[in-house]
């Protein structure tokens, strides 16, 4: 993402490191959490799911943008990491006491008394958050994220021996709530071991640190809410076992998202952030990001969709098998959530912040009206309804990005048919052979075989179609050039 060979080295060990440690951390909570879907049932994982939903409104009050701040201003001192630090332990714990004071009243809204307890509980971890270690901010503005990814698998480890440990003991919700708070705890002592950094308490806050937070405090507020609607609407409409379902069916939806494409964002937003005053060569870069996640997301989401049914009864079991649709309908919101992230960093180089907002109000509004149209009486009617919003919202705000920062509609159009083509075969192969396999282990092992191999054969042939005869400007600049002079039969080894 950054010109000079230095910045592209550590931009490569950062993602690296970060798919390393991701890579760590999500396998330790896929394995917690597959073991815990044959010892809890539903019910567990919806009020753990309402619980972090209200409390994750508090949080998202409290984490207004200083991280962000830090890593977009150009040599921040000693004084701005630590007034940075000191502002975020003052909001975070005035906040707690706000949810102290409001959690019962929230917990009577969901008709649950049981709900109070996890609010104060997941409040109480959120402070001990607030004083995790700064100078780990200071580390990936410097794209090196080795010392907070070690941090990471080092915290997940403890945290997945508690979980499980509290499952076997307590069969209860309770397991996720202690593995949550031994995450925290080991987070927080290991940044300070580990990252040789001190902040310290400065009651003496920059105007501009202010001013830039309360603008992402407002859009990461309204981002929150637009994100964690559909489970407000689901834990308010139908009860908290169907929310435990959603909760459940979403995460695994999501397992490549969080798997290959978590890992790239931190590292590519700290690359973008150093092409601020370079529009032409940010909106390259940004197609370029794009089209890497387009070519993983779009046969992502299409793949899960098609084998849902053998993943659903082989991950999470026969009692769990009832919402494989509504898994694999969730697996598309994987396109539009890879999307907007890219378009928020080029409005924000363009100083319009507000017009990101602008799209997030829209798409609350857009679903709270669909949903009171349409009444959906199943969680599977309310995932048809959250998927045609997402898709017109998806829509809408390239239009818009469009308007307001002259994003070329033309380029985005063929970094998504050039994935769409491929993953389109790759779903005419899986369907052909659906009737080969036998128990569901054979299907799944199949239809993913099937698949992948249809999706990279079709791929490489428009690859080597590109560079060898079309031999596009545009497309040219998406492939890396090592795959190209591959493609085009001029690499030796």
């Amino acid at each position: 993402m950054i010109n000079s060979p230095s910045d592209t080295k550590l931009l490569v060990t950062a993602y690296l490191w970060n798919f390393l440690s991701n890579g760590v951390v999500r396998s330790f909570g896929i394995v917690s959490t597959l073991i815990l879907v044959r010892i809890l049932d539903s019910d567990d994982f919806g009020i753990v799911a309402i619980g972090m939903m209200v409390v994750g409104f508090f949080d998202v009050l409290a984490n207004i943008g200083v991280n962000r701040y830090l890593i977009l201003k150009e040599d921040p001192t000693h004084q701005d990491y630590s007034s940075a630090w000191t502002f975020n332990v003052c909001l975070r714990i005035l906040l707690f006491l706000s949810l102290l004071i409001a959690s019962s009243f929230i917990a009577q809204f969901f008709d649950n008394p049981e709900l109070q307890f996890v609010f104060i509980f997941l409040g109480s971890i959120q402070v001990i958050g607030a004083f995790n270690n700064i100078g780990l901010v200071k580390l990936e503005k410097e794209l090196n994220f080795s010392i907070k990814n070690k941090i990471l698998m080092l915290a997940k480890v403890f945290s997945f021996a508690a979980t499980l440990s509290a499952a076997f003991y307590f069969q209860s919700y309770f397991a996720m709530l202690a593995g949550l708070l031994i995450n925290s705890i080991v987070f927080l002592i290991a940044s300070y071991i580990l990252c040789s950094y001190r902040p310290k308490f400065l009651l003496k806050f920059d105007r501009e640190l202010v001013t830039f937070s309360m603008f992402l405090f407002v859009r990461n507020f309204i981002g929150y809410a637009r994100a964690q609607m559909d489970l407000f609407i689901i834990s308010s409409s139908f009860g908290k076992s169907v929310t435990g379902e959603f909760s459940v069916a979403k995460n695994f939806s999501m397992l490549p998202l969080g798997e290959l494409i978590g890992p790239a964002m931190a590292p590519v937003f700290s690359a973008l952030s150093k092409l601020k005053g370079k529009p032409a060569e940010l909106e390259t870069k940004s197609f370029q990001a794009l089209f890497l996640m387009y070519l993983v997301i779009i046969p992502a989401a299409i793949g899960t969709y098609m084998v849902s049914a053998p993943f659903t009864a082989i991950v999470l079991g026969e009692k769990w098998l009832h919402v494989h649709s509504v898994l694999g309908m969730l697996a598309f919101l994987m396109f539009p959530f890879t999307t907007q992230p890219i378009l928020n960093i080029l409005y924000d180089a363009k100083n319009k912040v507000r017009q990101s907002i602008l799209i997030d109000v829209i798409g609350i509004f857009t679903l709270i009206v669909s949903v009171y149209y349409f009444v959906p009486n199943t969680l599977s009617e309310f995932v048809d309804i959250r998927l045609q919003v997402a898709f017109f919202m998806f829509l809408f705000s390239l239009m818009h990005a469009k308007a307001v920062t002259d994003l070329s509609l033309t380029k985005m159009s063929i970094i998504l048919i050039i994935p769409i083509i491929p993953s389109t075969i790759m779903y005419v192969a899986i369907d052909a052979c659906k009737s080969l396999g036998g128990n569901a282990l054979e299907e799944l092992f199949i239809q993913v075989g099937v698949g992948v191999l249809a999706y990279s054969a079709c791929l490489l042939l428009i690859a080597l179609i590109q560079v060898n005869f079309l031999k596009s400007k545009f497309v040219n600049q998406m492939i890396p050039e090592k795959a190209h002079r591959i493609l085009n039969f001029g690499y030796t080894a």
